[in-house]
């Protein structure tokens, strides 16, 4: 990815592993680990990657998810359910 690809957008979409597997409902167990190692590796190849969650999602915590993104050293932008743009 490295020079090719300058920004990356990623679906946090959850606080935590439990509240992922209900919203996104991935057929593979981990996948929730995976995407947060998958951004942490990420970050090595591509200036700018933001993670995203949905505002107004049942159980999702909005603060929560941006510490995560803070913690792992990329943007936050929250979402709002049913708003599209």
């Amino acid at each position: 990815m490295e020079g090719l690809i300058d920004a990356l957008s990623v679906s946090l979409n959850a606080q935590n592993a439990e509240i992922y597997n209900r919203h996104c409902r991935p057929k593979l167990p981990g996948s929730y680990e995976a995407m947060l190692n998958y951004v942490e590796r990420a970050r090595e190849f591509v200036p700018e990657i933001t993670l995203t969650a949905i505002d107004g999602l049942s159980g999702v915590d909005s603060p929560a998810c941006e510490k995560i993104a803070h913690d792992l050293g990329v943007k936050f932008r929250r979402r709002v359910l049913n708003v599209v743009g």
